[in-house]
């Protein structure tokens, strides 16, 4: 994982690649968005999910944005944006957030969208399409896992 201050838009960037796959797929949205909606949840009280969007970088590729306040009650908390992205060998992670605790979202609204719409983020090798891998289902655990 690494880790960038932003002074100029009072933010922190942290990215990181994972080996994880991600299903992007309009078929698993809502799926999708309810382990969201719980992982957000248990990151402390008062944690609450602002938006989950599909979305996509400036060359077309897939990705995952989302925006949520991790709680601290009912004062300001600290707000952090994820944009998540499929790659051939698992995805990456960045993430920013708020340097101080705040009310306000906008600074990371802005940074995520600078992210997704001006920097020249590009995925040189996407993920295979998943639709075509194996899938075991696993009802008793709500889930599907392919390969």
């Amino acid at each position: 994982m690494a880790q960038l201050v932003d002074d100029e838009r009072g933010v922190v960037w942290q990215l990181a690649l994972l080996p994880y796959g991600l299903d992007l797929a309009e078929e698993s949205q809502a799926l999708l968005r309810e382990d969201v909606e719980a992982a957000v949840r248990a990151t402390g009280k008062g944690a609450k999910l602002a938006s989950c969007e599909r979305r996509a970088l400036r060359g077309g590729a897939p990705c995952l944005e989302t925006l949520y306040r991790m709680g601290r009650g009912q004062g300001a908390g600290v707000w952090v944006g994820q944009c998540l992205i499929p790659l051939a060998r698992g995805m990456a992670e960045i993430n920013v957030s708020t340097a101080e605790a705040s009310d306000d979202p906008e600074a990371v609204r802005g940074a995520l969208s600078w992210l997704l719409e001006e920097a020249n983020l590009e995925v040189v090798e996407p993920p295979a399409t998943l639709s075509a891998a194996p899938r075991v289902d696993l009802p008793w655990a709500g889930c599907e896992v392919g390969a």
